[in-house]
């Protein structure tokens, strides 16, 4: 059932393929954490905003793809932070939509309506961002493994159904 590999078959394997090069992969789940109020979110929405527009991200070559941004914490900021981006950037692109409405990717129904949304926008194969993860499993005990299995369980099921990347935003 386990197959041990040699350094000459993890050669032979195929390399990794980018949405942004060398920081967001192209397909799976990635995470961007860390302490409260130190600039994620304004992060991670620069960061999509190139994902969208297929722009350039610090010198790191960006894939397009379609966006979806869901605020789930500080809800009434995205559109300071969105405007705050235009001021400086310009639009932030065709590529890029925003949900407000709370949700619980643990739930069964919410993660099918989810998915059901995103298809019929057309959004398969993009970028979901869950910001924050916490606040798209509500309740959950971070420090417990069974609850954060379940969290990250729920999001590779929407990756799963969706392909691309499901990025979460999470605190330390």
């Amino acid at each position: 059932r386990f197959q041990l590999l040699t350094p000459a078959d993890l050669a032979k394997r195929p390399p990794a393929r980018w949405r942004v090069r060398g920081v967001l992969p192209l397909e799976g789940i990635a995470a961007i954490f860390g302490p409260s109020g130190s600039g994620k979110s304004f992060l991670v929405l620069d960061l999509l905003a190139a994902v969208a527009s297929g722009a350039d991200w610090f010198g790191c070559r960006v894939t397009r793809a379609p966006v979806l941004y869901i605020a789930l914490e500080g809800e009434a900021g995205i559109s300071r932070r969105v405007k705050a981006y235009q001021v400086k950037h310009g639009r932030v692109g065709d590529g890029f939509r925003f949900l407000l409405q709370s949700l619980d990717i643990r739930n069964a129904t919410d993660r099918a309506d989810l998915v059901s949304a995103i298809q019929a926008a057309g959004w398969s194969g993009g970028v979901v961002c869950l910001d924050t993860l916490n606040r798209a499993a509500p309740g959950m005990d971070e420090n417990d493994s069974k609850s954060m299995g379940e969290a990250i369980g729920a999001a590779k099921a929407i990756q799963a159904d969706l392909g691309g990347l499901v990025l979460l935003v999470h605190h330390t």
